[in-house]
């Protein structure tokens, strides 16, 4: 029969393997949640055609243009694959526009404007979906809307069917577009200047994709920041000595400023440690010891 401490020597050595492993394999333990999915955003009118424009001049396709950059920068930090319709100040047709997502095989499109009324004091949020659409594109639309109305607290004009919008009818996906606010509302207007107000409805519109996926916000999209092994460089673990004791069970190093050296610390596993030293299992020992003392 094993001994105890060659037990634990020998499950020190499998702690090591893991992370040696792991290190290699980060990308897939920490792969977002939206990995694999395909996602259009189109950030609407551009170049020519300014879309609505606000009482002091500022264009909805300007809006339109940062709130889709936002929200890409989202999606992709879920590790979602996004094609964007227009990335600059340009005209793009409608028709192109879903030329782009169907030749891409895009699994949703979503499409952002902003709305706008002669009536100044008009402000709202709706969300819009193809009349002859998929339950899945209602879904879609619901999740939108909800999360926008939640984010922004303006009144809830509801999803509307509509019949007659080319990037709805034309797509061959599920599909969305989203009204957040009316930029001809003088105070909403104003709020669309903010770069900060812009990112929350990005965010709303990250959420919304979310929740129709499924996905808790909560899942990681980048693997937590790991301290390099001691002596710095990449990160690499070539020539590096490994310390398992056994006796002492494992431990961690001291934080910086603190008096000690200890023999052993670990991101994963209270039996692993890199370093450029290699401790006795009696200088171990007294490392634990030391740290009881303080």
């Amino acid at each position: 029969m094993m001994s105890k401490s060659i037990k634990t020597f020998a499950a020190g050595l499998a702690a090591v393997a893991v992370f040696l492993f792991s290190v290699g394999n980060v990308s897939q333990v920490f792969a977002g949640g939206l990995t694999g999915k395909k996602i259009a955003l189109d950030a609407g009118h551009g170049g020519t055609d300014p879309g609505a424009v606000g009482p002091t001049g500022l264009k909805e396709a300007n809006v339109n243009l940062a709130v889709v950059q936002k929200l890409d920068s989202y999606l992709k930090g879920q590790d979602a694959s996004t094609k964007l319709t227009r990335e600059s100040d340009v005209y793009v047709g409608l028709t192109a526009r879903t030329d782009i997502a169907n030749n891409w095989g895009a699994d949703r499109f979503v499409a952002v404007h902003f709305n706008a009324s002669s009536d100044r004091s008009v402000n709202g949020t709706e969300t819009l979906y193809y009349t002859y659409g998929s339950a899945t594109s209602k879904d879609l639309a619901t999740k939108l809307q909800n999360r926008l109305v939640e984010a922004l607290g303006l009144p809830n004009r509801g999803i509307k069917q509509r019949d007659d919008l080319t990037v709805l009818i034309k797509t061959k996906m599920p599909a969305a577009l989203t009204e957040s606010s009316f930029i001809s509302n003088t105070y909403e207007e104003a709020r669309l200047k903010d770069s900060s107000y812009l990112d929350k409805i990005a965010r709303a519109h990250y959420l919304g994709i979310m929740d129709h996926f499924g996905v808790s916000a909560e899942t990681p999209s980048q693997p937590p920041t790991t301290p390099p092994p001691s002596g710095g460089g990449s990160g690499s673990l070539t020539g590096k000595t490994i310390v398992v004791d056994p006796a002492a069970g494992g431990g961690s190093s001291p934080r910086p400023g603190r008096r000690g050296t200890c023999c052993c610390t670990c991101w994963s596993t209270p039996a692993l440690r890199t370093g450029r030293r290699t401790a006795s299992r009696s200088s171990a020992r007294r490392c634990t010891t030391s740290r009881r003392r303080r």
